[in-house]
């Protein structure tokens, strides 16, 4: 039985984060890592960001710790490596029924979001099978790279770590429940979800 694990989560860790207020003796020194044992089981729980500049690497002394101490990564989501698995994910965040963000946003709204993706490089009629979901991607790109985040993130880190360690790596969701959730961001209500991401 593996008992040594090292997850990554987003949702974990924002309940790690809570839990540790009151239990701050838990923490491996002041990062977001956290070896979570009863008994002599014990998993170590990792705060994660998709992307992060490169003067973040190497990562803290815990991160490396806890994963080399670790017999197999667990992570959020398998990430779209190929240019296939790519393609599909992509794909899965546009509509199916014919409809256009034309179509379901005011057109104020709609001119809101052209004018923001004109000044920033991108053309809203070539995006017009997408969803708002894939939008907000393509935003918190764009933001990203404003501010230098542009790098790889520690999910994506530590699962090439471990494909090059041959370690076992397994997932929480499936790719396929992060697009269906992302594409589902908005849903009904379109117009306030890209005003809200464009303020």
């Amino acid at each position: 039985m593996l008992k040594h694990r090292f997850v990554f989560s987003t949702l974990l860790t924002a309940l790690v984060a809570v839990v540790s207020v009151f239990s701050a003796a838990s923490a491996l020194a002041d990062s977001a890592v956290w070896k979570v044992s009863k008994g002599s089981d014990y998993f170590y729980l990792g705060g994660s960001a998709h992307l992060l500049p490169a003067s973040d690497f190497p990562l803290p002394a815990p991160y490396q710790r806890a994963f080399a101490d670790s017999d197999v990564l667990v992570l959020e989501t398998e990430l779209p490596k190929t240019p296939q698995a790519q393609q599909e994910f992509i794909s899965m965040l546009q509509y199916s029924d014919g409809r256009t963000l034309q179509q379901v946003l005011s057109a104020d709204v709609y001119r809101q979001l052209a004018d923001y993706l004109t000044a920033n490089g991108a053309n809203l009629n070539d995006l017009q099978r997408f969803t708002p979901g894939f939008i907000l991607m393509l935003a918190t790109q764009i933001e990203s790279q404003k501010i230098g985040i542009a790098g790889e993130g520690v999910d994506a880190y530590f699962q090439q770590q471990a494909e090059n360690a041959e370690k076992p790596i397994w997932f929480l969701e499936a790719l396929s429940y992060q697009a269906q959730v992302l594409a589902e961001l908005g849903q009904g209500d379109e117009d306030d979800f890209v005003v809200r991401m464009l303020a």
